[in-house]
């Protein structure tokens, strides 16, 4: 549409009709004219007449008219030109008129409560505008009601200029004269200004039907969309909560690693050929020696499950444990890594989605392994087959591979899915013993050993090719080659060193001469490197000083972020660029023992080996010099964090940005309203009393009840983009930032302490460094029992540091607060320590101040967040000896509720009473455990002579508890370990196999079944619910639900489909119907339900059920599978539901079924809702039976 202005020629001819008789003082006040210099003439006038005024102040008699000037004059800021042209011919009118009028105070008034009243009426431009921007003729309708504003100011204008033309002995009366016929016609225009409005509100009303039609016509296609965009914001916001362990990265350097032809003897391998074939779930496991490629071939197994395996019905995810990096080796990255892949590849419910939002807290905090787990078990469900790739598995801590393991245990048997996992381990590891009941294959030097020469002969020639290999003999290369296949003894990785070697050789004799004295195994081969260097040159302090960060880094560092770290020392103040090394050279010199990945330029250790062997006790004292022990260099590392920090660089090329401004005084907004806002913002308070006296508003009134602190926003300083340019110059801030504090925890200087302890609580920076976010009182680590007001908060300004210091266990950062804040803190950041497991914090408490910890709060926590070494020291604890029956029993029910297995196990050991119940669930720690499905804590309750005692009549067991959630691991636990009752009825009336049907849960119904002992198994798939037998059997519960998987694994166990049933209880497939649960339906009826049975009442059955809850999709199920409709009965309880579409699907197929009886149900239906009073259910049958006609008439010319 062209949006130009409307109505020009009539804003045109107005203007010019009124200033053509205007003096130059008045063009003056008509071309400066603005709703500022209206307002400041109308306050002049009335201060002039004020001791004889009786009438309102004149602004708020003007307001309603300034008002919807200003809205139209806003929204018309679509048109070009649009003030000079409309906006300023009525400022200017109203401006001059006001100015001619003040001089008489009668008639200024008048004129007053004129233009009061026309703004009463006028209709507000905005408001139309917003709903209607698009439609012409309501523009024009509104433009003409302004125009005639200054058709009233032209008027009255010469109303006043007629006046100025009588003598002053007769102005009075004469005046008055002339004021008559104009108060006459202001009232036609008055009457013209309604019409005005009405006829606005007549186009509005075109305008929306034209707008509905479109909208409605758009609302189908936007709806779609939106919910689509929706699911793909959403989907982008939860892949952003995932961890950042790039394993696609990982995967493609092992590929690139890979030579062609390697890993075919796994691939071909008749165990992995099994295992692949798998149509049960399934774990496989392939150990060697380190450095025999494990990692590769892991990386084989996956390309070849993704070109071999049909994506969609089979998905392969992996995960690469990496000893180099520590974040990989953590069970939330593993398992919230896995659970990316999958959702990555598939879309899943909503309801798992905010399950995933909820557990990592919108992007505000971690989620435990448990809730990661539980929702990788729900995704699982989701397929039909996964496979698990994990790599290293061993080169985890224990505590975390044992979590691991478990948690897969725990997944596939809840049989919900196939999994197959593959794992890799070095051998002789603990892993493989755990994994001892499932295939194994050992990648032997035997096995290898065609791999070998294959990877040997093509290294070498490669090398040859390249110009880095010399030799001048040709038969040489052969020597090389059948040399190093000898000795590998399986080892990639050994070859890989000594290629390096041979390399570096200046002859064929020296290259013999290397062949000759070959070192034997990867220790040997790694001291050897490491005595060639010259350990007195500043390369070798270098390197020394690489191998440290490396070893200590909390992430991989780049490489320029590595030539940065090693080329200063703690005494320097600044960064001197010419010290940093070349990354080329500075690689070179680590002999191979450290490698830089192309991909993301990386810094890493070759293998995680050779980090074990620098963190070893060498005997080799001429390697001592790069050996070192973890705790000393990371506190070197931290000391060397500080320095970086502390460069005077930050503080003289930067300028420093101010604190971020905060209303933390809320009560003067509370108080001013929007007339606090300048003085909060710096600006005078008259700047803004201009649009609020305009718009009516009252200084001296109070303030209406809003929190304007919600709506202010307070500019940031763009000069906070700074820190991008820093950290573009300065390569290591970045991770400097974010790891410095965990650097510090090693420190044991004094010297160093000092420093840490005044960049911790003092040092200002250009940017946020503190992990404890700012030195205050409040905040996230900070204090929640102080008021606002309290004088403490000034006194105490680093509380937010000691309870983080506290939690971390940082304790160079908690030492010097210690004395100053624990009496603030008091009890609760003890307990703070027992949460996190900070046992050195608590031992310092301990020694420092006398807590109580027998009343058991201590011990408890660090039961229920499962901190086995903090439990142990208190058990220990001479002051707990004497109390242990106070706290041992709630302590051990909290471990069990948290699945804390060595935990639960030591407090066996120590004779906690495990039958103690908790007051607040009523449960015993193995209920607790059972419900919750941690089976290990099951297993060593129960070895540990856990005897159930005998339930009273309908108490719940753990069995009932283990069903009713699915943990079919713990079924089986239990009936292995002990003799659960399967009869046994709980406060429901329910047995454990009916908790398991009615919830879905088909593995726990498997396990049930293969455990019936002495039980007989007819029996107990017949057993009905309720204490007195009147309820629903398993397979009801199943059906009435929706269970197919349920009703199959009942199949198989003996179970047989009803086909007439007593009056106390329905079929299957009439519970099936009822609900609406088409797929279980189709399942009944392919084994053999009848779908014509008349059953539970007379004449009824599965269809009845179906029609009478509206169910359309399962109607046509059933009448596709060969239901008849008998009776009038089912068209009436359709009509009675008011289910149109049922109604509509019977007269159908009642017509072309049974054509002569169609006509027969209808009028015997609509006579049984007229009889019962029914007039709507009548009037639908009406009104169905006339459609259902003419479309049967229709399809039968068709």
């Amino acid at each position: 549409m062209d949006r130009s202005l409307p109505a020009q020629d009539a804003w045109t001819c107005a203007r010019d009709r009124y200033i053509e008789d205007l003096t130059d003082d008045e063009k003056r006040r008509y071309d400066k004219a603005s709703p500022e210099t209206l307002l400041d003439d109308a306050s002049a006038a009335q201060k002039k007449h004020e001791a004889n005024s009786r009438g309102r102040n004149v602004m708020e008699k003007l307001q309603p008219l300034i008002s919807a000037i200003e809205q139209y004059g806003s929204a018309l800021d679509i048109y070009s030109n649009a003030y000079p042209l409309v906006l300023s011919p009525l400022w200017g009118s109203i401006r001059v008129l006001l100015h001619l009028a003040s001089e008489l105070n009668k008639y200024f008034e008048k004129i007053v409560d004129m233009f009061s009243r026309i703004g009463d009426v006028l209709p507000r431009f905005r408001v139309f505008e917003r709903l209607f921007p698009d439609h012409e003729r309501l523009i024009q309708a509104l433009s003409v009601a302004y125009v005639d504003i200054i058709k009233f100011c032209s008027n009255a204008k010469d109303v006043f200029r007629r006046g100025q033309r009588t003598s002053m002995t007769t102005f009075k009366v004469a005046f008055k004269l002339i004021w008559k016929p104009f108060e006459r016609q202001f009232e036609q225009q008055m009457v013209s200004f309604r019409l005005h409005q009405k006829n606005v509100e007549k186009e509005a009303g075109l305008s929306h039907m034209i707008e509905s039609a479109d909208s409605r016509a758009l609302v189908l296609a936007n709806q779609m969309q939106l919910v689509k965009d929706k699911r793909e914001q959403d989907r982008v916001r939860i892949m952003a909560l995932f961890p950042r362990v790039d394993h696609e990265a990982k995967h493609g350097q092992l590929v690139d690693l890979r030579h062609e032809g390697t890993g075919g003897w796994l691939i071909e391998h008749d165990a992995y050929i099994g295992w692949k074939g798998q149509q049960n779930s399934a774990t496989l496991c392939v150990y060697g020696i380190p450095g025999c490629g494990k990692s590769v071939l892991a990386s084989a197994v996956i390309d070849d499950l993704a070109d071999s395996t049909p994506p969609a019905t089979v998905d392969v995810v992996y995960y690469y444990c990496e000893y180099a990096d520590q974040r990989t080796l953590q069970p939330i990255n593993l398992f919230g890594t896995l659970l990316k892949q999958l959702y990555a590849k598939h879309n899943i419910p909503e309801e798992i989605e905010e399950q995933i939002l909820q557990a990592y807290a919108h992007g505000t905090r971690s989620p435990s392994t448990k809730e990661l787990v539980n929702i990788l078990g729900q995704v699982l469900a989701l397929r039909s087959r996964v496979v698990i790739v994990l790599d290293g598995l061993d080169e985890c801590e224990k505590d975390v591979w044992r979590e691991v393991v478990r948690a897969f245990e725990r997944l596939v048997a809840a049989k919900t899915t196939i999994i197959q996992v593959f794992i890799t381990c070095v051998e002789e590891s603990e892993v493989l013993r755990v994994l001892h009941h499932h295939p194994q294959i050992h990648a032997s030097p035997s096995v290898l050993a065609g791999d070998i020469e294959s990877f040997v002969a093509k290294s070498v020639q490669s090398r040859i090719d390249s110009g880095d290999l010399k030799i001048h003999d040709r038969g040489l290369q052969r020597e090389i080659i059948d040399e190093l296949t000898s000795k590998a003894n399986g080892m990639f990785l050994w070859v890989y060193f000594q290629l390096n070697e041979l390399c570096e050789a200046l002859s064929d004799a020296m290259i013999r001469e290397i062949l000759e004295s070959l070192p034997d195994g990867l220790t040997n081969t790694y001291t050897r490197l490491l005595s060639k260097m010259n350990q007195g040159s500043l390369k070798a302090r270098l390197v020394q000083k690489l191998f440290k960060w490396i070893a200590c880094a909390r992430r991989p560092l780049k490489v320029d972020e590595i030539t940065e770290a090693v080329a200063f020392e703690p005494s320097e103040k600044s960064l001197d660029v010419t010290k940093i090394p070349d990354e080329v050279l500075l690689i070179e010199s680590c002999k191979g023992l450290v490698v830089r990945d192309p991909r993301d330029r990386t810094v890493r250790f070759a293998h995680h080996t050779v980090q074990q062997h620098l963190l070893s006790d060498v005997s080799d004292r001429s390697a001592d010099f790069f050996c070192f022990r973890f705790h000393e260099a990371d506190a070197w590392v931290g000391t060397l964090c500080v320095s970086y920090l502390c460069f005077s660089d930050f503080e003289t090329q930067v300028t420093k940005l101010p604190p971020k401004r905060k209303f933390e005084r809320e009560g003067l907004l509370e108080s001013e309203g929007p007339l606090g806002i300048p003085s909060i913002l710096g600006l005078h308070r008259s700047l803004l009393q201009i649009p609020y006296r305009l718009l009516g508003g009252k200084p001296a009134m109070k303030a209406p009840e809003i929190d304007y602190t919600k709506h202010v926003t307070v500019q940031g300083n763009p000069s906070a983009n700074a820190s991008v340019d820093i950290k573009d110059k300065f390569k290591l801030l970045d991770y400097v930032i974010n790891y410095w504090e965990p650097h510090t925890r090693n420190s044991m200087k004094t010297e160093s302490e000092k420093a840490i302890q005044d960049l911790a609580m003092y040092k200002t920076l250009p940017f946020e460094f503190r992990p404890w976010g700012e030195n205050e009182h409040f905040g996230p680590y900070g204090c929640s029992s102080c008021t606002k007001s309290s004088i403490v908060t000034m006194q105490l300004p680093h509380i937010s540091l000691f309870n983080y210091a506290t939690q971390v266990g940082n304790m160079v950062l908690l030492r010097p607060l210690f004395a100053q804040y624990h009496e603030h803190e008091g009890f609760e950041t003890f307990l703070l320590a027992c949460r996190h497991g900070q046992t050195e914090v608590i031992k310092y408490f301990m020694e420092h101040i006398t807590y109580d910890i027998s009343e058991g709060r201590a011990v408890e926590t660090a039961a229920k967040f499962g901190h086995l070494s903090t439990l142990k020291y208190f058990l220990d604890s001479l002051i707990l000896r004497q109390h242990r029956a106070i706290y041992l029993s709630q302590a051990g029910y909290l471990a069990a509720e948290g699945g804390h297995d060595t935990v639960v196990k030591t407090l066996c050991d120590r004779g906690f009473n495990m039958y103690e119940r908790d007051q607040s669930t009523g449960w015993d720690a193995l209920e607790v455990a059972a419900y919750n499905g941690h089976d290990a804590v099951v297993r060593i309750l129960l070895m540990a002579g856990f005897v159930e005692p005998n339930p009273w009549e309908d108490e719940t067991t753990p069995l009932h508890l283990a069903a009713k959630n699915g943990h079919s691991a713990i079924v089986r636990t239990l009936f292995e370990l002990s003799t659960p009752d399967q009869t046994q009825k709980d406060q429901d009336g329910e047995i454990p196999l009916h908790k398991a049907a009615k919830t879905g849960k088909s593995a726990v119904v498997d396990a049930l079944l293969e455990n019936c002992g002495s039980v007989d198994k007819k029996a107990l798939l017949e057993m009905c619910t309720k204490i007195d037998n009147t309820g629903e059997i398993a397979s009801s519960l199943a059906a009435s639900n929706g269970h197919v998987d349920v009703l199959e694994v009942l199949r198989r166990h003996g179970f047989y489909i009803k086909r007439s049933s007593d009056l106390l209880s329905m079929t299957e497939i009439e519970l099936a119907a009822m609900n609406g649960h088409d797929a279980t339906v189709r399942w009944l009826v392919h084994h053999g339900a009848g779908v014509n049975d008349i059953t539970s009442f007379p004449g009824y059955g599965p269809l009845y059920f179906a029609v009478m809850h509206g169910h359309d999709t399962t109607v046509r199920l059933l009448l596709d599978s060969g239901a008849i409709i008998t009776s009038s009965i089912l068209l009436s309880a359709a009509a009675m539901g008011r289910h149109v579409e049922v109604l509509q699907t019977l007269l159908l197929y009642s017509g072309t079924v049974h054509s002569y009886k169609t006509q027969a149900y209808v009028n015997e239906a609509l006579k049984l809702a007229e009889a019962n009073g029914m007039d709507d259910a009548a009037k639908l049958i009406k009104s169905v039976r006339d459609d259902g006609i003419i479309a049967l008439q229709a399809k039968s010319i068709r």
